[in-house]
């Protein structure tokens, strides 16, 4: 049944079904808005509502009503299920374009992160080239090791029969040679020296040439890392570092090794795990330093005590600097090992010559030991640095089992490598040592090609 009444603007009289009622339509004549009167009325010429709105009207569309509610729109005249129809349509095309937005948002934030990646290789790519090709002369490292294959080359004469000589020529200094002193000894001798030995017992002489050694490898190091420069006083601090407070630390180890042997405790504890570990190491010294044990005693030692302790005190300013530093890659954890081996190995060369070569030994020997040494310890402690970077997952812990175990893993490789030098030079295995050499050089240059990458 449906509703009849009169417009109240124009006076038309309308018409419309049962389910508009007291709804709000407009008059197809005067386009007024009108609320449909609940009450029929039946009059003369009365103006039915079609399914179909004039073509000028707005019924297509939602209107606001300046009074609040909701116009009558076209879709008040659909048939229910039709409108059903409608209604899922246009949900399915919603979930559609909101599928497509997701997908467009996404593909957006995916091309974002290619340009983003880009962008970050481009500036790896700038950065290299303005800093120069990364870790470049590094071959120096390999070139040298040259005074170590001259001095296997060379043929040279040995000490003792320089010694000997230099008795034969001077009688008079032979009731010496057995003084507690040897320093009266050689005070005896022309130049505070034997035959052929390059320096007086008495000269300062090595203190230059581990100067000269420290700065000559300082510019190395600016040379393949163009623009560390600025870290020249980081650099300093720790070459400074481990040439003095890594040897005190080394000669620490020593003499805390050297009191344990003789005795035994037991227990448990980590004082006892200490206390063996001194033990187990001045055990190691021992077999190192021992001439009657054989190759596999001697690399056991050299690796356990020297190799361990050595590579241990060098790694120290290497893991404080990365445990510190805000943000570091490869390149300063890779400087910081050089710089550190560098300390070390210059300061070892200055005691070995005080103590042993001074008076005694030619030229060739200082060569080697300021140059070759050198470039050795700083491939042994550049190569630990590397692996400290790749791997940090120890370097906080205070643990202190985790701890050794963490430091055992960074040392390992260089322990091994040191250790296996030392022992074949003291089976006279020179070839051979030299070519344990020249692997320490590819072992840095791999860590460093695949440290690049990381």
């Amino acid at each position: 049944m449906a509703i009849s009444f009169e417009c109240t603007e124009c006076s038309k009289k309308l018409k419309a079904p049962d389910h508009l009622a007291e709804r709000r339509i407009r008059c197809p004549g005067c386009q007024s808005v009108q609320t449909v009167v609940s009450s029929p009325k039946s009059s003369g010429n009365v103006q039915e509502f079609s399914e179909e709105p004039p073509a000028s009207s707005s019924l297509d569309s939602n209107l606001d009503d300046p009074f609040g509610g909701e116009l009558f729109s076209s879709d008040d005249l659909e048939d229910p299920r039709a409108r059903k129809r409608r209604i899922a349509d246009k949900r399915a095309q919603r979930e559609q374009e909101r599928l497509e937005a997701e997908q467009a948002a996404e593909e957006q934030a995916q091309q974002k992160q290619k340009k983003k990646t880009k962008a970050n290789a481009e500036a790896v790519t700038r950065a290299d080239t303005e800093l120069g090709q990364p870790f470049r002369y590094h071959w120096i490292y390999l070139v040298a090791l040259a005074p170590l294959a001259l001095m296997i080359l060379w043929p040279h004469e040995p000490t003792e029969t320089r010694l000997m000589r230099t008795l034969q020529n001077h009688p008079e200094v032979a009731s010496q040679l057995e003084a507690e002193d040897p320093t009266e000894f050689f005070e005896l001798l022309p130049g505070h020296r034997i035959e052929g030995a390059l320096l007086s017992r008495d000269s300062i002489v090595h203190w230059v040439f581990g100067a000269i050694s420290a700065a000559s490898y300082l510019g190395l190091l600016f040379a393949m890392f163009p623009g560390s420069q600025k870290r020249t006083v980081r650099l300093l601090l720790v070459g400074l570092f481990t040439a003095t407070v890594g040897i005190m630390i080394l000669l620490l180890f020593q003499i805390l090794a050297a009191t344990t042997q003789g005795a035994l405790i037991g227990g448990r504890g980590l004082g006892v795990l200490i206390y063996l570990i001194f033990k187990l190491i001045g055990y190691s010294y021992r077999c190192a330093q021992d001439p009657s044990i054989g190759f596999w005693g001697s690399f056991f030692g050299f690796t356990i005590g020297v190799g361990f302790c050595e590579e241990l005190c060098k790694a120290l300013p290497v893991r404080h600097y990365l445990r510190n530093a805000r943000k570091t890659g490869w390149r300063g954890a890779c400087l910081t090992g050089l710089a550190s081996g560098i300390g070390f190995g210059v300061s070892e060369g200055i005691m070995y010559s005080g103590g042993m070569y001074n008076g005694l030994s030619e030229g060739l020997i200082y060569l080697v030991r300021f140059v070759s040494c050198v470039s050795l310890h700083a491939m042994w402690s550049g190569s630990v640095a590397l692996m400290m970077y790749r791997n940090q997952d120890f370097l906080d812990t205070d643990d202190w089992m985790e701890f050794l175990a963490g430091m055992a893993y960074y040392l390992s490789i260089a322990m091994v490598l040191h250790g296996l030098y030392d022992t074949l030079l003291k089976q006279d295995l020179d070839w051979v040592a030299l070519l344990i050499g020249i692997g320490s050089y590819c072992w840095l240059l791999y860590l460093v090609r695949t440290s690049r990458g990381t």
